[in-house]
């Protein structure tokens, strides 16, 4: 993303395929890890605020039996949504936990095994329904894992391209 004229004139655009266009107004959408962000406005270390925990995002079978309901934890440095999905053949879980400060610069996005090894961690001898959550956890094809942070930029347009829900 390349705005040749600050507020002026057309916003070149290169994708990762080789192929270029211009447009009038590039609008990115793209979450935390924005790459419309990185491109037009820096890396994002210069604008992430790390909050000190991260979470674990997965479905798994229904083996707590839940019928249309959800159940919160509220531990020690870790806290958890579970609630029937599917009509209640699944379970959507939700974990989120403290990690020391370092965590977040150790954490590989590539490595999912290590995500679920360090889930499992973070929740071993948290009694409650953990066993059995974290029991069907390799199960989940739809694992997600990463570490809480507040995205802070000064201004959310630079030109004609704008960020939205940053």
């Amino acid at each position: 993303v390349h705005n040749e004229h600050e507020g002026e004139g057309p916003v070149r655009v290169t994708f990762q395929s080789g192929g270029a266009e211009s447009y009038d107004m590039v609008v990115g959408c793209d979450g935390v890890h924005s790459r419309t962000r990185s491109l037009a406005f820096g890396p994002e270390p210069t604008f992430a605020r790390p909050l000190g925990s991260m979470m674990a995002i997965f479905t798994i079978p229904n083996v707590l039996g839940l019928d249309r309901t959800q159940l919160l934890y509220t531990g020690v440095r870790r806290i958890a949504s579970v609630k029937a999905a599917n009509d209640n053949r699944a379970l959507k879980v939700c974990l989120i936990f403290q990690v020391p400060p370092d965590a977040g610069e150790a954490f590989d996005h590539d490595d999912v095994d290590a995500q679920r090894r360090l889930t499992a961690e973070m929740y071993e001898g948290a009694g409650w329904e953990f066993p059995r959550l974290l029991e069907a956890m390799p199960t989940a094809d739809d694992f997600y894992c990463d570490t809480t942070c507040q995205i802070r930029m000064p201004k959310l347009h630079q030109g004609r391209v704008v960020l939205v829900g940053d």
